[in-house]
């Protein structure tokens, strides 16, 4: 589990390095989705999908 600030908050040993990269590039591109889809979920919204990394 990684935190919108991309804070490692469960199981950091379970992230190789280069995975950790391709996840902080997808985190940045998508920052206002991330934002968006955690304020539909705290107020019991569905979330919306966001596309991977390609």
């Amino acid at each position: 589990m990684i935190a919108l600030d991309g804070e490692i908050l469960e199981d950091s040993d379970k992230f190789p390095k280069n995975k950790l990269k391709l996840i902080d590039a997808w985190m940045e591109i998508h920052r206002e989705d991330l934002e968006a889809n955690w304020q539909l979920l705290s107020e019991g919204q569905r979330f919306f999908k966001i596309p991977p990394l390609q």
